[in-house]
């Protein structure tokens, strides 16, 4: 374990965010986006494998629930809440409003949209959540904790904001205002000693605000939602004054819609999350998918075939009338086979390794192979490998121009992976260390 924390110490270094050593804490800046609150969790999960100390935890919504998590450092707790929680763990809703905001309209009757809408304009009842936050969550536990935590709530008395850190909320009413924090448009309103709120990511949905008015220098906000009005004059204003350093994190692709509570939805956010937090600081690669280490293997696998098999290979990437026998493999890769596949990834200037990453992508995605998982290279080719035999599941169009553009590529790939057997050894000993945390992320 302490080597995998070395080179992940190394990762962080270069990644461009100046976390040098342990003692150097962040402050976490969770927003709101309801269901999508999984995402948050793996997020944190990133930070803690990655060593990364933190000061103080800042959210809205859904993130001022998170918060609370790790505010207390129950993360264990928080991950199991949210792979076992659906509907009926957050709300009291009817099965004809379950199936509206659900989006199973085929279960739909005009009868029961009609009865659905009804509810729906009535209020949604949060108990369920409310009382699961209060067998978990001690207030006590938040008060006296070393990381200080904030939420965001907006007071429809007043028509102002709330930007509360923990010392002004009162005694006893903390899980009332997290709630306040977190009441969507279309829940009950809460009421707390008179006063009436809502949802505070109205006025604020990214708080990173209320961590640069504490001081913290090392910001990260993790992003699952949309703006409110003080996120976009932050941006243009305070943020910009701030010499805080802030990394943004937010998700590539959403699952379910806002009040989507599915287990299985649940699970792909936490995953996603965990996998964009290590990519954040450096330790994976690539824009859509995950790769670890980037290291050229595809010239390894050039490398190691005779002449006659490379000459062969360059034809298939469209590289001919070319004798390449008197050249050195060093010359024939990186004059010749390189620049084609830089022009094929569109990758230019960036180093070889980056090339690489982008090509093994582009074969993941071509035969439409699993995203949220960390793939080392040779596992990455190990996986192209397998579905080479199978048709892309992809519909027609796709596929064609798919294969238009990158046909070349494909059958450049498999024509090295069937000439020798390198891709299937890694040699990345930390990879396994690595692949055995994401396991666990929802078992």
């Amino acid at each position: 374990m302490n080597n995998f924390i070395i080179i992940l110490v190394i990762f962080m270094l270069i990644s461009g965010f100046s976390y040098a050593t342990e003692n150097e804490g962040c402050a976490l800046v969770l927003s709101g986006g309801g269901g999508r609150g999984a995402y948050e969790i793996g997020v944190w999960k990133a930070l803690k494998d990655l060593g990364i100390k933190i000061d103080a935890v800042y959210g809205t919504s859904v993130g001022a629930i998170n918060g609370l998590a790790v505010a207390t450092n129950k993360y264990e707790k928080a991950r199991d809440i949210w792979i076992k929680t659906d509907y009926d763990n957050i709300m009291k809703i009817s099965p004809d409003l379950r199936n509206l905001i659900s989006g199973s309209y085929e279960n739909i009757s005009i009868s029961s949209l009609s009865k659905g809408l009804s509810e729906l304009f009535q209020g949604i009842d949060v108990q369920p959540l409310k009382n699961a936050l209060m067998n978990v969550i001690e207030e006590k536990e938040v008060r006296e904790s070393e990381i200080d935590y904030g939420l965001v709530a907006y007071s429809i008395s007043s028509m102002e904001p709330r930007m509360m850190y923990i010392e002004e909320i009162p005694d006893g009413k903390l899980i009332d205002y997290v709630l306040a924090s977190a009441n969507f448009p279309v829940f009950k309103r809460e009421n707390i000693l008179g006063e009436t709120f809502m949802d505070g990511g109205v006025y604020s949905n990214i708080p990173i605000e209320m961590a640069i008015n504490r001081g913290h220098k090392r910001i990260v906000a993790v992003d699952i939602g949309t703006y409110g009005i003080s996120d976009l004059l932050s941006f243009l204003n305070r943020n910009a004054e701030s010499k805080a350093e802030i990394k943004y994190i937010k998700p590539l692709e959403h699952y379910g819609n806002l009040l989507t509570f599915d287990i299985e939805v649940s699970k792909k956010y936490i995953k996603e999350g965990y996998l964009d937090g290590l990519k954040s600081f450096g330790l994976l690669k690539g824009n859509k998918y995950y790769i670890f280490n980037t290291e050229d293997v595809l010239k390894e696998l050039f490398y190691s075939m005779n002449k006659n098999d490379q000459k062969q290979a360059l034809i298939l990437l469209g590289v001919e009338n070319i004798d390449i026998i008197e050249l050195p493999v060093e010359y024939v890769y990186y004059r010749l086979v390189l620049p084609r596949l830089e022009n094929i990834a569109g990758t230019g200037l960036e180093h070889p390794e980056e090339t690489c990453t982008a090509i093994l992508e582009l074969m993941l995605e071509f035969y439409n192979i699993e995203r949220l998982y960390p793939y080392s290279p040779g596992f990455a080719l190990e996986k192209v490998n397998e579905f080479s035999n199978e048709s892309p599941s992809k519909n027609q169009v796709e596929a064609f121009f798919d294969n238009i553009q990158y046909g070349d590529l494909v059958d450049f790939v498999l024509f090295l992976l069937d000439k020798n057997e390198l891709f299937t050894k890694d040699k990345f000993e930390r990879y396994d260390e690595l692949l055995k945390n994401f396991k666990e992320l929802t078992n």
